[in-house]
């Protein structure tokens, strides 16, 4: 998963570390192949090298020997005035699909039979309907079935539709009512709801000193206070939210753009039922993630409206006012 801005961060030395290793153990299965020591090889261009022979072999001759090797103990990273590409600029090789609008994008994607919907889901976290009339929705041209929605995210329905604008139609056409939440619904409901939460149980990271000491006895004139605040924001992606989702066989494939793989996968696999290893997750371009695609509400939503179309994919797409 990635999300927060964190990536390199939280990737750059993991990354090099791997790298490192992997290099060494190519270099190890090398060795073993040519009878030539490995302190006396190198790598370049794909490639590990003994220069006084002019022996070489490719990391695909050796990949599978290495990829049964112990990993190393000590792992001896690239020096800084190695690097061939780190620290330089590098070309997009994404840019010419993206400024071609060539298909990437989960909603880009298409399969055999495929079925299309979107969902109509609670407009707060968690809130139930109360009821809801399909009667108008079910009568509209290319309306298959509307289904009930159950997630830890909220509550609705999907509707499953031959087309995307039928889908959209006929959620505008399910007159539902909603159970009231029983939180504040703007952010300065929020921040004061979580200003009194801090006051009864808020929880402490640290405790270093005696503060409260420390501030009794400092001066006036040297203590600063401040409170910061910002309200709610919208992770608003150009992209809509959207999953293409097939359970065929006992088997779940799911294409969507998303910013935790693993997670979509271990969600929808417990969604749906089944184990994860039958769980295979293809991961798209996002048009725009933001963090909200690290939140797996969209692909569960398809994933469950997979379970209701006899193995058929289906498309789903929600509306960006959803």
């Amino acid at each position: 998963g990635t999300g927060g801005s964190a990536s390199t961060r939280d990737g750059f030395d993991k990354m090099r570390q791997a790298g490192a290793a992997a290099r060494q153990m190519l270099i190890a299965a090398a060795a073993q192949k040519l009878g030539i020591a490995a302190a006396d090889l190198e790598t370049a261009n794909g490639s590990i090298l003994h220069k006084a022979s002019g022996k070489s072999l490719t990391y695909g001759a050796v990949a599978a020997t290495a990829a049964i090797m112990a990993p190393p103990a000590d792992i001896r990273l690239k020096d800084k005035a190695d690097w061939k590409l780190l620290g330089k600029p590098q070309k997009r090789i994404d840019m010419l699909a993206k400024v071609t609008g060539a298909p990437i994008f989960g909603i880009d994607v298409t399969l055999p039979d495929l079925l299309y919907g979107t969902v109509k889901m609670s407009p707060r976290f968690w809130a139930k309907p109360v009821k809801a009339d399909f009667s108008k929705a079910e009568k509209m041209p290319g309306v298959i079935k509307i289904v009930p929605i159950d997630t830890n995210y909220g509550h609705g329905f999907g509707i499953i539709a031959e087309n995307t604008w039928a889908a959209f139609k006929a959620a505008e056409a399910i007159d539902t009512e909603w159970a009231d939440p029983e939180y504040p619904l703007d952010s300065v409901g929020i921040s004061e709801a979580l200003k009194r939460a801090l006051g009864t149980k808020g929880s402490v990271m640290r405790d270093d000193g005696d503060v409260n000491t420390a501030f009794a006895d400092a001066p006036r004139e040297k203590i600063v206070e401040a409170d910061y605040a910002v309200p709610y924001l919208a992770h608003a992606t150009m992209e809509p939210m959207n999953a293409t989702a097939r359970l065929k066989d006992g088997v779940l494939d799911i294409w969507c753009g998303n910013q935790a793989p693993t997670l979509v996968r271990q969600l929808c696999a417990n969604a749906v039922g089944i184990e994860q290893d039958n769980v295979n997750v293809h991961t798209t371009f996002m048009g725009g993630g933001f963090g909200r695609r690290v939140e797996v509400d969209y692909a569960l939503c398809a994933a469950l409206m997979a379970k209701e179309t006899a193995g058929r994919p289906i498309k789903v797409i929600w509306t960006r006012e959803e």
